[in-house]
């Protein structure tokens, strides 16, 4: 193996591991917000983030709708979120089918 071989693969392994943190630090920021936040979030995301962060807003909608924690937020909250959850339902077939699982 040559020298430029090697420092090539160098590089594209430091490449990988760079946008695999990133993807987590992301990621691990949105899994940090709450409800509200996070339906703000995706309904402003690209397509590719919304396959990233998909399976981390099904749990956290239906850990929200479980445990009742809508219930005790104020009413003009409530009606954001409501919104919100209507919109990204309709707009994202993956997740109504996350959702639906």
């Amino acid at each position: 193996m040559t020298a430029r071989a090697s420092s090539l693969r160098r590089w594209i392994s430091v490449d990988r591991i760079a946008n695999r943190l990133q993807g987590g630090i992301a990621e691990n920021m949105f899994k940090g917000m709450d409800l509200e936040e996070k339906l703000k979030v995706w309904n402003m995301a690209s397509p590719k983030e919304r396959d990233e962060l998909r399976g981390t807003l099904a749990d956290t909608i239906q850990r929200n709708l479980d445990s009742g924690a809508l219930e005790k937020k104020l009413p003009g909250q409530v009606a954001r979120i409501k919104n919100g959850l209507r919109l990204a339902i309709q707009n994202d077939p993956g997740l109504r089918q996350a959702l639906a699982e």
